[in-house]
């Protein structure tokens, strides 16, 4: 049986630890990878210019040359993938007319967090990276980052200073307040099942269950907690409720297990990342009799060997057969704009395979584009109904407010439009990649 992991699916396993890059490849002294003129053949784009910034760990992978340097670093391809497609949505629109026709878009790339915690280089680089774009760089908007906790750091400050910001991946739900972040918004869903799975137990008529969640990982608590408040409302009795820290080693499994086997617990749900230490936890719980017919597990991420590649057949995968994982419900990707854009891709790979790393779209590179993409139209939409406003008042930061607002999925983004409805953007949803596409 073969094993792929498919579409949107997994835009939230990149808050995993990174732990395959080399710790070296992390600094934050002089962040800036560099500065990426745009080009167009439209003559009216040199009439201004502005600049976005993308977000991303690039010193784990910008001066690879070789595919064998991304196979040997687990998470680089996808980072290149990212990258790729937040550059091929900046590159359309500086060759269309109808989206900023008086416009060229230029590409600012800085340092993100790749998720390393060492002495000088965790996550609390984030803080003067986001600093150095709000405070020496005239841009109008970013990209990226890869992983909610960085990402909590970096749309807070940028929010400060007025800057839109988009994540590709995030699905933290704090990360929707607010209060807190204004300015950061995402085509990506929170990661809230609570009521899902509450609903699905109500059918089932299961009135207990045991949790278990990785304490050292903001998403799967953050995850668990949302779960726990939906259960409390349906009555429905948590029998046992643990944790470990998924980034140490000598976690106790047995001990919890145990408990559970003691309260009989029958439904265990699992709040943990895919590709880590979950996959020791369910190995344990094989051993104890915990993993078989009798017991139904509720997993956020599928609990995959940490060194699973992804894809293809794999025995182990065997234990986490029967297991229910909650996800978006995957829809054939016939819509015109989104084939259109996939042949484009797969195009551009075809050309230059090391840069697009793949010949599909899948999360890494269609959520990054969609943020591009958004970000840009929606800029155009905004300085086509606000004559008071240009891309020099954008880029300087000196209106006084950006009083709008837009809907994404329910989420509101205060920088883009009047009112929800009037937010289209022009942008059509693209069936299974969240991908809002150009009409």
């Amino acid at each position: 049986m073969e094993h792929k992991i498919k579409g949107s699916t997994l835009y939230w396993t990149l808050s995993l630890l990174l732990a395959a890059y080399p710790a070296l490849c992390q600094t934050f002294v002089d962040p800036i990878i560099g500065f990426y003129p745009g080009t167009s053949t439209i003559p009216s784009k040199q009439k201004t210019n502005i600049t976005i910034a993308f977000i991303f760990p690039y010193r784990s992978f910008w001066n690879f040359t070789t595919q064998d340097e991304y196979d040997q670093c687990m998470f680089c391809s996808w980072m290149r993938q990212m990258d790729s497609g937040a550059e091929m949505a900046v590159q359309e629109v500086n060759n269309r007319v109808d989206i900023l026709p008086d416009t060229m878009v230029n590409i600012l790339r800085v340092q993100g967090w790749n998720q390393q915690s060492l002495p000088g280089a965790g996550i609390g680089g984030a803080a003067p990276v986001a600093l150095e774009l709000a405070t020496n760089h005239n841009i109008i908007g970013a990209v990226g980052d890869v992983a909610d906790q960085s990402t909590m750091i970096t749309a807070g400050i940028l929010s400060q200073f007025k800057i839109p910001m988009c994540g590709g991946t995030q699905n933290l739900p704090a990360l929707s307040d607010k209060d807190n972040y204004p300015y950061f918004f995402r085509v990506t869903f929170s990661n809230k099942w609570g009521d899902d799975i509450a609903i699905l137990l109500n059918h089932w008529n299961v009135g207990r269950v045991a949790m278990v969640y990785d304490a050292d990982e903001i998403q799967s608590t953050g995850a668990c907690m949302d779960i726990k408040r939906s259960l409390f409302a349906a009555n429905i009795l948590i029998l046992s409720s643990r944790h470990y820290h998924g980034l140490r080693s000598d976690n106790d499994f047995h001990d919890i297990l145990n408990e559970f086997r003691l309260v009989d617990a029958r439904y265990i749900i699992l709040c943990a990342q895919a590709w880590s230490s979950s996959y020791y936890l369910v190995e344990e719980a094989e051993k104890v009799g915990l993993l078989n017919p009798e017991h139904l597990w509720i997993v956020t991420q599928p609990p995959y060997p940490p060194d699973y590649s992804g894809s293809g057949a794999d025995d182990r995968l065997e234990k986490i057969v029967g297991m229910v994982w909650p996800a978006p419900k995957n829809q054939p990707p016939t819509d015109p704009n989104f084939i259109s854009i996939q042949a484009k891709w797969a195009d551009l790979f075809e050309k230059d395979p090391l840069r697009y790393q793949i010949d599909y779209l899948t999360w890494t590179n269609a959520g990054t584009y969609d943020c591009a993409g958004t970000l840009l139209h929606g800029l155009d939409k905004l300085l086509r109904t606000h004559s008071q406003m240009s891309a020099q008042t954008l880029s300087q930061r000196t209106a006084s407010r950006l009083p709008l607002i837009f809907d994404i999925f329910g989420h509101r983004v205060q920088w883009i439009s009047l009112e929800s409805n009037e937010a289209g953007l022009n942008w059509r949803y693209c069936c299974e990649y969240n991908l809002y596409c150009f009409e």
